[in-house]
């Protein structure tokens, strides 16, 4: 709840008391990092996450995919998308959709496109974000012209 209105500092205290964290505490303690673009420290708790003995969901990979990017990290968002396919979420629009846009952002069009081809269901998000990961290749072309 404190991490919705920006209070980091109370929700890690919260968070810090609590003996049996559920998925649930976890994925709030993530939201807020991410929502006061406290991206290290979002990533940090996440690989944290990874050690405990709880299956993560999908609103878990979408809030976290987000600073992998942000941070500019390709290698790292390329091991994110291993892991997702791993987990079994390939399927899945909404994570999909952070997935591309991750590679897309980090102006990776070649997998972007691989990744778009495969996707099983493309909403207006999928789209969209292709067609930015394109503009961007582009702003990237016009700034080294051949």
């Amino acid at each position: 709840m404190y991490g919705k209105v920006g209070k980091v500092e109370s929700s890690e205290k919260i968070f810090g008391r609590i003996t049996n964290k559920t998925l649930v505490s976890w994925n709030n303690m993530i939201a807020a990092y991410m929502y006061k673009e406290m991206y290290m420290e979002a990533i940090t708790l996440f690989l944290e996450l990874l050690n405990q003995p709880l299956y993560l969901d999908y609103f878990t990979m979408s809030t976290v995919v987000p600073a992998f990017v942000l941070l500019g990290s390709l290698r790292q968002c390329r091991q994110m998308h291993s892991y997702i396919i791993r987990l079994g979420y390939g399927d899945n629009t909404l994570i999909m959709n952070a997935v591309l846009h991750m590679h897309a952002r980090s102006g990776d069009v070649v997998d972007s496109r691989e990744i778009f081809d495969k996707m099983v269901s493309k909403d207006v998000i999928s789209w969209n974000t292709m067609i930015m990961g394109y503009a961007i290749q582009e702003k990237q072309r016009s700034r080294f012209p051949e």
